[in-house]
């Protein structure tokens, strides 16, 4: 099972939420497209979800459309989907060679998460 959405669908939910906060701020395709140095055509199919656009991008979005990137992104992660496996702390930190401080980085991450 996966946790994330099927490829084509999360790109279309990431042009409709990019549609979504561009009109609410009242700038048109043109404009953005001006914004990123793009084309309107390449702003239409962002928002179609037929372009994938890169990291960047998506963060140069978020800048000119006023929100958070990561608010573009359909994805919700869920801490509980991702079982954390047991671990045993002595065991993780013996089998590797390491030195003192980098065991203890280790132990205090392990003991971290398995908190959680």
């Amino acid at each position: 099972m996966s946790i994330l959405p099927e490829i084509d669908r999360f790109y279309k939910d990431l042009g409709e939420r990019i549609k979504t906060e561009r009109i609410k701020k009242k700038i048109s395709q043109e404009k953005l497209a001006e914004l990123m140095n793009l084309t309107r055509s390449s702003v239409v199919n962002f928002e179609r979800g037929r372009h994938r656009p890169s990291v960047y991008q998506v963060v140069q979005l978020g800048n000119f459309l006023s929100v958070d990137f990561t608010e573009l992104i359909p994805f919700v992660f869920q801490k509980d989907s991702v079982p954390i496996p047991d671990i045993d702390i002595e065991t993780a930190v013996t089998d590797q060679a390491m030195n003192n401080s980098a065991k203890n980085s280790v132990r205090e991450f392990i003991s971290t998460i398995s908190k959680d």
